[in-house]
């Protein structure tokens, strides 16, 4: 697999600052990363509480929910096709 380092999205890819590729990935790294943009999200969410925007926090939402079913790591003993199977349900 080969690693990308364009643009903002190269912390997540686990590469420097001069875009060169890191022989290993960083878990704990990466999950920093998303912890805060997801403080942010929080934040955004709680914002559009106050304003009463249903229609924005209907669709955060599904994207959320869609995120959440992405994030759970796949049980012991799954078979391949079940993952394809969930994959394609996205």
């Amino acid at each position: 697999m080969r690693e990308v380092c364009v643009g903002p999205i190269s912390e997540v890819e686990g590469c420097d600052k001069q875009g060169a590729t890191m022989k290993n990935g960083n878990a704990i790294a990466i999950y920093d990363i998303a912890a805060k943009h997801l403080q942010t999200a929080q934040v955004c969410v709680d914002r559009l509480h106050e304003l009463g925007a249903t229609h924005e926090l209907k669709l955060l939402t599904g994207r959320l929910q869609r995120l959440a079913f992405q994030a759970t790591p796949a049980e012991e003993g799954q078979h391949p096709e079940e993952t394809e199977i969930s994959r394609n349900l996205r």
